[in-house]
Formats: C-alpha cells, structure tokens, sequence
C-alpha cells in the first residue's frame, strides 16, 4: 500500500518485544505505529482495511504497552490474533468499545 516501513526483529517473548520497542525508540506498540502511520483522531473513525490497537494482556492485567495490532472491518469488529487460537486471526467481534488507537492506511 505504499508504506516503507523498517523490518521488525525477531523476539520470542513479551522481554524480547519491549527491548525490541526501546530499539526502536518508542515505548508501545501504538507509539511505534505512529512512526508510520497518520493516526485517526478517534478510534471510531476506523475504516475497513485500517490498523488498531486493543488492550494487550499481561498476566491477567490490561497491557497498553504490548498493544495487540489488529485490522478494522469498518462494522467495529477487528481481525487479530487472540489468545483462543494462536494459529489463525480471529474475528473479535464487536471490538470497537476496547479499541485503543486507529491508523489509516
């Protein structure tokens, strides 16, 4: 889609992805997103197609930190990886409410 963005290390544990972050000058996963992409002024002006960031979790606790990037449908759901199945991306269904952050693409 036109974006240049720099390739993201290899890191196998939530210690590995923050280093990985701090490398690249930033502390979350939305700050990181924000190095390449115009951020929407809302999260409910995501569109299809576009990325957003819902609570990570970290040993049961909300975790903005380690944000967990997903893609906007444009009917508030999001395609993400989620903790029931590792293997595929999931459809969160209606997410809007937990959306964090939303990036045009």
């Amino acid at each position: 889609m036109g974006h240049q963005v720099p390739p993201v290390p290899l890191f196998a544990s939530e210690r590995g992805a923050i280093k990985a972050l701090r490398k690249q000058g930033v502390r979350s996963t939305a700050e990181l997103l924000d190095k390449w992409f115009e951020r929407h002024p809302a999260p409910a002006f995501a569109e299809l197609g576009d990325l957003v960031v819902l609570p990570g979790d970290r040993d049961g606790e909300r975790d903005d930190v380690l944000a967990a990037i997903g893609i906007a449908d444009g009917r508030g759901n999001v395609f993400a990886w989620h903790g029931s199945d590792l293997s595929k991306m999931s459809v969160i269904k209606l997410a809007e409410t937990e959306i964090i952050a939303a990036w045009k693409l």
